[in-house]
């Protein structure tokens, strides 16, 4: 095994704020010297809105200052984000206009 250098100290931490102390450090090489469980490592990116249906399109509109004043209002209210405000507006617009 290899020495690594000395670690930071308390003054440098990790990015969540976690002190670098020797017993982390060799607790993290044992883990990455014995394999990653595949389940623990997050995907980058966001997640998908329907699992198993593949990545989710993005589809951007401008908006007047009104519009989006009325829709973060919305989302505040009902405890969600203005995505899912679009989303949820667009399926009932859209629920009974089959167009093809």
């Amino acid at each position: 095994m290899t020495r690594r250098p000395k670690p930071p100290t308390p003054k440098h931490p990790t990015q969540h704020g976690v002190p670098l102390t020797e017993e982390l450090l060799d607790r993290l090489a044992d883990e990455a010297e014995a394999g990653f469980d595949e389940g623990r490592i997050r995907r980058p990116g966001r997640p998908r809105l329907s699992p198993g249906e593949g990545p989710s399109a993005v589809v951007q509109v401008r908006v007047e200052e009104e519009l989006q004043r009325r829709l973060t209002r919305r989302a505040m209210h009902e405890g969600t984000t203005l995505s899912e405000v679009v989303r949820n507006a667009l399926r009932a617009h859209l629920a009974g206009a089959e167009l093809d």
